[in-house]
């Protein structure tokens, strides 16, 4: 399944892969945080909503796994007004 990206607000590069899985979805932030959003291919709790910075490379921290793609928008919303904030 193919989900639409999110609307980035600051224009660096967020990886399309982090800890090998697909991004599908990131807003990223003129602080130099980006929200991410990735699709893991497992049973259990395959969505993860993540801060992003260009010092983790491939990774993520403060990770948020979700069961379904509504529970992860929900969070992203959430994740995303706190990154949007960090370091300011």
């Amino acid at each position: 399944m193919t989900y639409p990206m999110i609307t980035p607000v600051a224009s660096y590069d967020v990886p399309t892969v982090l800890n090998g899985y697909p991004v599908i979805g990131y807003r990223s932030h003129a602080n130099g945080y980006a929200t991410v959003m990735v699709k893991r291919d497992v049973a259990h709790d395959p969505f993860v909503v993540a801060t992003w910075y260009p010092d983790l490379a491939q990774g993520w921290v403060w990770g948020h796994y979700l069961t379904t793609r509504d529970e992860a928008e929900a969070t992203f919303a959430q994740v995303d007004k706190r990154n949007q904030t960090r370091g300011n």
